[in-house]
């Protein structure tokens, strides 16, 4: 099994001191004892034991420096001298978060969110736990948080399932698990991050900021996701373009960042909404497709939707195959139809169509493309007037370009935009 243990760490140790690890297959206390400075280099050691791809991700917050009396001029040369602390210990990797009173949360979630991020992304780990044993508690709550947004992101873009623990490790030197349980895409909520205004700076300098694009095409996409409408998430995000990385807020940021007095200080300041953002982001460059889409793309927008969404999408979307094929056997057409066109030739039997086969080819041509009418959103959002189905090669889906104003007008109104 591919494990990950990530350890906040705002102490270090001093001794050497013995663990009891974790048993994962029972979660319960394990048979043997391991001597070691910290409990989750206690806990690699038993599972590496027991055949497991382990790897370790150390956190620890800038302000670690104060209690190591740890002086220094650049960020760079404070980073140099705290991960010399950990020169002789076995751990895949460290990371130092800006953690301390003159930088706000909504940075440090940030720094710390993408961290972690990257290291599942390079991982996907089957497990992951996380170890509080050796963090305060304002740091580890931080950990906590930007862990489950990062996990989320995973879940969302890579992986379909993690099974996740929290351990600490008792005064008997006993590792326990404080809870554990399974995670899959089916507990993640887009509308705790996404469907909301997502702020991203703050600041009370003279500073330029960078214009932060897709703002609002995030906000269709993850609400069209949530309502089941796997084609208008797929056109809200078509056009978007310019949208910013993790790694150009981290510049933006780092280019940004003073030292003063031994502290350190940004110019800008980031908020809980950028975070979000680089979620959103993620998810816009995972589905993104070429218009016209295929079947396959509306089915790759329904495994991140709402489960009896995902249900009833691809039962919806397996009887319009179905019709199609059905079609095809019958009547040598090609090209741009409505799916009312469609779904008016479907009502026809097969003698009906045999006997009128010019004069219904002729009429299902005419696919209506004025959007006079009421859009109807029902059925995954494939409104009949609006929506072309392109058969040749392969089956393509998309809302005509004379209605996608209107539809997309229709998603403003239920933003409130």
């Amino acid at each position: 099994m591919k494990i990950l243990i990530i350890a906040p760490l705002t102490d270090l140790s001093q001794r050497v001191e013995k663990y009891i690890p974790l048993d994962i297959i029972n979660w319960g206390r394990s048979p043997v004892e391991i001597e070691s400075k910290y409990s989750f280099l206690a806990e690699k050691t038993y599972l590496k034991q027991d055949k497991h791809d382990v790897k370790v991700l150390v956190l620890i917050p800038s302000k670690l420096r104060d209690k190591q009396n740890i002086t220094f001029n650049t960020y760079e040369e404070l980073l140099n001298k705290l991960y010399s602390l950990f020169r002789d210990q076995e751990i895949e990797k460290i990371d130092v978060i800006p953690f301390e009173d003159t930088v706000n949360l909504g940075t440090s979630l940030f720094f710390s969110y993408v961290s972690i991020y990257k290291t599942l992304r390079e991982t996907l780990p089957n497990l992951i736990l996380l170890d509080i044993s050796h963090a305060e508690s304002a740091f580890s709550s931080l950990v906590q948080q930007s862990l489950e947004v990062a996990m989320n992101d995973i879940l969302l873009t890579y992986s379909e399932k993690m099974y996740f623990g929290i351990i600490s490790s008792k005064d008997t030197g006993e590792i326990q698990t404080i809870s554990h349980f399974v995670k899959d895409v089916n507990s993640v909520s887009l509308f705790q991050y996404l469907l909301r205004e997502l702020k991203i700076f703050r600041t009370e300098k003279q500073v330029k900021l960078p214009q932060i694009m897709g703002r609002s095409e995030i906000k269709k996409f993850a609400f069209s996701i949530t309502n089941c409408f796997p084609l208008l998430a797929l056109h809200s995000i078509e056009d978007v373009k310019d949208l910013m990385s993790e790694e150009e807020f981290e510049k933006f940021l780092m280019s940004n960042m003073q030292i003063k007095d031994g502290k350190i200080y940004f110019d800008v300041e980031l908020l809980e909404g950028a975070t979000y953002y680089v979620l959103g982001v993620h998810l816009i460059n995972r589905y993104r497709a070429k218009n016209p889409y295929s079947i396959e793309n509306l089915r790759n927008i329904l495994t991140i939707s709402p489960l009896p969404c995902r249900r009833i999408g691809n039962e919806i979307l397996d009887d319009l195959l179905a019709s199609i094929n059905y079609l095809l056997k019958n009547v040598k057409i090609s090209g741009e139809y409505s799916l009312s066109s469609i779904s008016s030739l479907l009502r026809l039997t097969v003698g009906e169509i045999a006997r009128e086969k010019e004069n219904i080819l002729d009429l299902i041509r005419r696919h209506k493309k004025d959007c006079s009418d009421e859009v109807n959103l029902n059925g995954l959002g494939l409104d009949p007037n609006s929506t072309i189905i392109n058969i040749e090669d392969k089956i393509t889906i998309y809302y005509s370009s004379e209605c996608i104003d209107k539809i997309m007008g229709k998603i403003r109104d239920f933003l409130n935009e």
